[in-house]
């Protein structure tokens, strides 16, 4: 019984003393002096840049910022608007190097400032709003805004050598998805009958009014709405 006692013993001392110098690296690295690289960023998040701390070969904390713009056609329960997004997105990652090269897993927080305006455009001279058609010029223009959640969550997996390598300079890549909720429409009608003075405005109002929360639940549920496709090229410089 005691030779079976002594030979776990012996057998777990084994095991930690191999498993000690693998665990005195990786805390080795975490106090070790962080390294601070910038980077360039080309995303379907925006155009910006970022700022990253690597922790020794595993471990990268990195924030991000985005703009720009673009303009697109698009339908919302067969309503055409035109569309012009401008971003102004942030992040907040994490992103571990398992293996300690330059493949990495990536998650965080993505803040969303963006705003994307839209402008209906008619069929056929008028427009559809839950079932009636109402004249163009009696309706005026559809005008509104597509609110996108503010805080989101990034879940993704990607390259980058900045700290890993002898070398300073690395290409990134990058590659993922935002997970959002529930987007926010908000829509207006500038002709006679969106006048709150024309005998016709309340039948106009409620008919408007469910056509608007048609168009919410359509815009909610388009997949590239909830699953956010990400993809991100650029180049980043490690200072120190």
């Amino acid at each position: 019984m005691q030779s079976r006692t002594g030979f776990v013993s012996a057998a777990a001392l084994a095991l930690l003393a191999t498993a000690a110098p693998a665990a005195q690296a990786q805390l080795g690295e975490l106090l070790s002096i962080p390294h601070v690289a910038v980077g360039l960023v080309g995303s379907t998040l925006g155009l910006g840049g970022d700022v990253a701390v690597g922790f020794g070969k595993h471990i990268v904390l990195r924030g991000s910022q985005y703009a720009g713009s673009i303009g697109a056609s698009r339908s919302l329960s067969s309503q055409p608007y035109d569309l012009f997004a401008k971003a102004d997105n942030r992040s907040f990652m994490l992103d571990i190097h398992p293996f300690g090269g330059g493949i990495y897993l990536s998650a965080g927080k993505v803040i969303n400032k963006s705003t994307i305006a839209l402008t209906g455009t008619p069929t056929g001279g008028t427009y559809t709003f839950n079932g009636q058609a109402y004249p163009a010029d009696s309706v005026g223009s559809v005008v509104g805004a597509i609110k996108l959640p503010e805080s989101s969550m990034f879940y993704g997996l990607g390259w980058d050598h900045t700290f890993g390598n002898a070398w300073p300079a690395s290409l990134i890549s990058r590659v993922g998805v935002v997970r959002q909720d529930k987007v926010t429409l908000a829509l207006g009608a500038t002709g006679p009958y969106g006048q709150a003075s024309n005998p016709a405005n309340a039948q106009f109002q409620a008919q408007f009014e469910a056509e608007r929360v048609k168009q919410e639940q359509t815009a909610s549920n388009q997949s590239y709405v909830k699953n956010m496709p990400v993809v991100e090229l650029g180049l980043r410089l490690r200072l120190f």
